[in-house]
């Protein structure tokens, strides 16, 4: 844009000073005595000629600014589109190797987190509903023993503070009877299942 104005600038000047050369040599002719001059017809024709000749030069000036300008807008289009075009790899990328490789060793370094994210999910809100079912049987059986004793019920809240501090003989006790309890309730479902098919 800078040169095209440069080359409008230069095209405004040469033409001022085409014309303050035509008016200088209109001026001369004027000047001259007349009896230098044959006549009047052959002043007009000197005068007539001198354009013609000044407005051919200008004409030619114009016509060559004219495609030098023409030239500068393709080049210029030519420049904007090319550097539009996006390079990832190569000399004209506008990433540089450290930024490139830091986003693939990023990318699989995270991958396996994006993998399991679902599963420690699901695992968290399987903790979350087994932890809620587990406080309210604990405030439900708190409260049921206090209506029926219309008492604090100490064997609950002692049980429970045991059970916090990570006493090893409760810890123990539940190991041992937990696979017992399993058991039992597995032979109460079967014996349902036979009781059922028997009918």
């Amino acid at each position: 844009m800078v040169d095209e104005n440069k080359q409008i600038e230069n095209l405004m000047q040469n033409v001022s000073d085409r014309l303050d050369h035509l008016l200088g040599e209109i001026g001369k002719l004027k000047s001259t005595e007349e009896k230098d001059l044959p006549t009047k017809e052959d002043q007009k024709n000197q005068i007539d000629s001198l354009f013609a000749r000044e407005q051919k030069i200008l004409h030619g000036e114009l016509n060559r600014t004219r495609k030098k300008l023409e030239e500068l807008i393709q080049e210029n289009k030519k420049e904007i589109h090319h550097k539009t075009e996006n390079v990832i790899f190569g000399k004209d990328t506008p990433f540089s190797s450290k930024l490139l490789l830091s986003f693939i060793v990023l990318f699989f370094i995270s991958f396996p987190a994006f993998k399991y994210i679902p599963e420690y999910l699901n695992q968290k809100s399987e903790l979350k509903a087994e932890r809620d079912t587990y406080k309210m049987f604990y405030d439900y059986a708190v409260l049921n023993s206090f209506e029926k004793d219309e008492k604090a019920p100490n064997d609950f809240i002692h049980l429970k503070e045991k059970i916090q501090s990570r006493d090893t003989t409760i810890i123990n006790y539940v190991r041992r009877l937990t696979p017992k309890f399993k058991k039992h309730l597995e032979k109460e479902r079967l014996r349902i299942a036979l009781q059922n098919l028997e009918k």
